[in-house]
């Protein structure tokens, strides 16, 4: 029903707020990255980058392929990616003031 698929992109929507993790999902885009790749991409401790892929993976967002020691994520669905900077438009027409620095998407 539409209740129960709207609860779920509710939920899917809340996973991928937080802007790291938007961040994560946008860096990973269609290609694999560690946890050290992702640290050095984002800025930020290795521990808070370990616990937005939990999150991520705890909706089936994000997946993980091991070899030897070194655990690879990736995006389950790539095209999300796209689907996020596609989202980015939004802004841009509605003309929200922001940051002139936060504001370059091209």
């Amino acid at each position: 029903s539409r209740k129960v698929i709207s609860k779920k992109m509710s939920e899917y929507l809340s996973v991928i707020s937080h802007p790291d993790r938007f961040r994560i999902i946008e860096e990973i885009g269609d290609r694999e990255l560690d946890v050290n790749e992702i640290t050095k991409i984002l800025g930020i401790p290795q521990s808070s980058v370990s616990q937005h892929l939990s999150a991520l993976r705890s909706k089936d967002l994000v997946v993980d392929r091991r070899e030897g020691k070194h655990i690879f994520y990736s995006l389950r669905f790539p095209w999300m990616a796209g689907w996020l900077l596609e989202g980015l438009k939004l802004l841009e027409e509605a003309k929200w003031e922001l940051d002139p620095q936060f504001y370059e998407f091209t």
